[in-house]
């Protein structure tokens, strides 16, 4: 399930697989979701590299850039 509205980004996003795609790569990354902010609809993501990095879940939505795992 990938969620596609405001009323879908809930705390239960925290420790979800996902993969998000960076288009000036053309390619999709592994992450986990770390920690979610249900208010900024922030997500913070954990890389298979060890990168963390907090990003705007409403922009990833917008622009299908991102694909979760159940």
């Amino acid at each position: 399930m990938v969620p596609t509205a405001n009323e879908e980004i809930t705390p239960e996003l925290k420790g979800k697989e996902a993969e998000l795609y960076w288009p000036d790569d053309d390619k999709w990354y592994r992450c986990e979701m770390t920690s979610i902010n249900t208010r900024n609809k922030t997500a913070k993501v954990l890389y298979s590299t060890g990168e963390t990095e907090e990003l705007s879940l409403m922009e990833l939505l917008a622009d299908g850039h991102i694909a979760l795992f159940d």
